[in-house]
């Protein structure tokens, strides 16, 4: 049996290389969504939209090939800020498409949508 190492692989052109037929996230992101929103970190996203109150919709660099693919997603309020009561992530009205994904975070106790301190999300599929 062998062992293949490496620190970086890349495609012949020495670009990122396709993962096809993989379960791998294709797309994931953290989002700060107090103050101004933005990425505290992802992958393989251009922007994310601040529509409302806890209301997120973030665009992928690379789309997805439909808008049929799995995803998950949690969030958090700010310990700081209160701990009174868990923050949930859910997909919004909007349906997903095969270029974005809108979130709707909202209070456990189904209170109201409101701003977090992180919200996240992964996404699995194949990419167009």
């Amino acid at each position: 049996m062998s062992t293949l190492k490496a620190d970086t692989i890349q495609n012949t052109s020495g670009g990122a290389v396709t993962l096809t037929n993989q379960s791998a996230a294709k797309v994931w992101w953290c989002i700060d969504g107090t103050g101004t929103v933005e990425f505290r970190d992802s992958f393989n996203c251009s922007s994310v939209t601040d529509n409302a109150a806890g209301d997120y919709t973030t665009n992928y660099t690379s789309s997805m090939s439909s808008a049929n693919y799995g995803s998950g997603s949690q969030g958090r309020r700010d310990p700081a800020v209160s701990d009174n009561g868990n923050l949930v992530s859910n997909m919004a009205g909007a349906a997903p498409t095969s270029s974005s994904m809108r979130q709707d975070c909202a209070r456990a106790d189904f209170a109201g949508s409101e701003d977090l301190d992180r919200c996240n999300a992964i996404v699995c599929g194949d990419l167009a």
